[in-house]
């Protein structure tokens, strides 16, 4: 009798497991039906093809604008924040795509507090489906943020299934201003597993293991517009959009616990400061010159756009003679494969990505099924050896002059669907410093071979995936 329940009750979570699953690949299915007008990739047009020059990028004589690497050490990156925070006198604007629950979002985000305190005005605008799907940001923080009478909380594209067309549109951009003299530009997210800068030596914290680069900009002379100015309007432009919302004003209840929150942020700030003795930096003997610095973004538009960012940069690769390319993987449409494979023809393009071996996520066992593919387009690619950090740049270098550095990915949701920033960079010495940062990845990868397979398993997810690439 015990024996028929046991037997009853198996096919009854098999029955249950089967009718989820026909469930969920249903619902998937007519997601894919129903938004594959707008999630397809397009053809690039004739306008983006004209509208590509050197001249857009090269400039002749040194400008207002001076540039620092930031991604040596990760911590320092909080550190400048802090810093540039300090030195506000009007506004501060932030994008990220997601923020974790760790100390150092914390001491961040006091920061922000203690400028809206002293009257900065603040926008925080983060990425709607991140948030809604991981949570990650403290709701007490958020409420806090939200009531205060400085600072504007806006999401960027929240999950609703009765808009299928924006469900694939990310808000990638990792943006941070302050007034018209200071930004940083880059990957970097806000959390430990980023900005650690008390474990990342020693990699104690199980978040610190990303290696990143981002780019501090600073116009000595503000009336003289520049790239910041060009950034801060595609903020604004964000946070102007029909997909953006600002969060309304938290309940008392709320308001309260998020007041309360702010004690144990403004001690864990206070401890960090005192533990770290920030000194003042100079921010003009830190940074070298550039002759000229352009912002590209992709259209904010849900529905497939132009790949602006990766047609002007293939075509910068185009004339040069070396790129090098750092980016966490590898994800191309056939067509995008072959685009590159012209290029490769008559240019030297090294990558530097992650290990199939060691790196982990759905991206990467499409990256690795299609890896035979990549090689076969003419490139070189290393892939970075270790076991407690991974790459997380996105950067390229242009033989020795130009260089882009920002949010985009090598792959199709970058090129595609989300938005992304990168700043092409005018200066020989910061190339240089850019350079030896990717050589530094080079020299701790191996060169991935033709023949390589990466396992029955793994190439057999890989081979599924790939098919719905554009939408994972």
């Amino acid at each position: 009798m015990q024996k028929k329940i046991k037997l009853v009750f198996v096919w009854m979570l098999i029955g249950v497991a089967f009718v989820t699953n026909v469930a969920m690949f249903s619902i998937a299915g007519i997601l894919v039906i129903v938004g594959r007008p707008y999630w397809r990739p397009i053809a690039i047009s004739n306008e983006l093809r004209q509208s590509f020059s050197m001249s857009n990028f090269l400039g002749e004589e040194y400008g207002t604008e001076r540039v620092m690497l930031l991604g040596e050490e990760p911590g320092m990156a909080l550190v400048h924040r802090l810093e540039l925070i300090s030195r506000a006198t009007e506004s501060i604007y932030v994008t990220t795509y997601l923020v974790q629950r760790t100390p150092t979002a914390d001491i961040f985000f006091e920061a922000l507090f203690r400028a809206a305190d002293r009257g900065i005005t603040v926008n925080f605008l983060i990425d709607g489906l991140s948030n809604s799907n991981y949570g990650n940001i403290d709701p007490d923080i958020r409420n806090a943020l939200s009531g205060h009478p400085n600072i504007s909380f806006h999401e960027f594209n929240n999950m609703n299934i009765f808009r299928p067309r924006d469900i694939n549109k990310t808000m990638h951009d990792k943006i941070f201003i302050v007034d018209q003299r200071y930004m940083i530009l880059g990957g970097m997210n806000i959390g430990d597993q980023y900005w650690d800068f008390e474990n990342w030596r020693t990699m104690q914290s199980r978040h610190a293991n990303n290696i990143d680069s981002e780019v501090l900009v600073y116009n000595t002379d503000t009336s003289v517009a520049g790239s910041i100015i060009d950034a801060r309007n595609y903020v604004r432009e964000l946070i102007n959009h029909r997909m953006a919302r600002t969060r309304p004003m938290p309940t008392q209840n709320q308001m309260a616990r998020g007041i309360a929150r702010r004690v144990a942020l403004s001690t864990r700030l206070d401890g960090f400061v005192e533990r770290t003795d920030i000194a003042a930096f100079d921010y003009y003997q830190l940074t070298v010159p550039t002759k000229r610095i352009t912002l590209l973004t992709n259209p904010i538009d849900s529905r497939n756009s132009q790949p602006v960012i990766a047609y002007n940069l293939l075509r910068l690769a185009e004339h040069s003679d070396r790129v090098y390319v750092a980016t966490p993987y590898i994800v191309l449409l056939n067509r995008d494969r072959r685009a590159l494979a012209e290029v490769a023809a008559n240019t030297e393009i090294i990558f530097a990505t992650n290990s199939t071996e060691l790196a982990t996520g759905i991206r990467m066992n499409v990256h690795n099924f299609e890896m035979p593919r990549n090689i076969a387009s003419g490139v070189r690619v290393y892939e970075f050896q270790s076991y407690c950090s991974k790459i997380h740049s996105k950067h390229m270098v242009f033989d020795d002059r130009l260089s882009a550095i920002g949010s985009l990915n090598i792959e199709v949701n970058s090129f595609y669907f989300d938005t992304e920033s990168m700043l092409v960079i005018d200066s020989v010495e910061f190339n240089a410093k850019l350079a030896a940062k990717t050589h530094g990845y080079i020299e701790q990868s191996t060169l991935v071979e033709q023949g390589r397979s990466g396992g029955f398993w793994k190439r057999a997810r890989g081979w599924f995936l790939s098919g719905f690439k554009w939408l994972i």
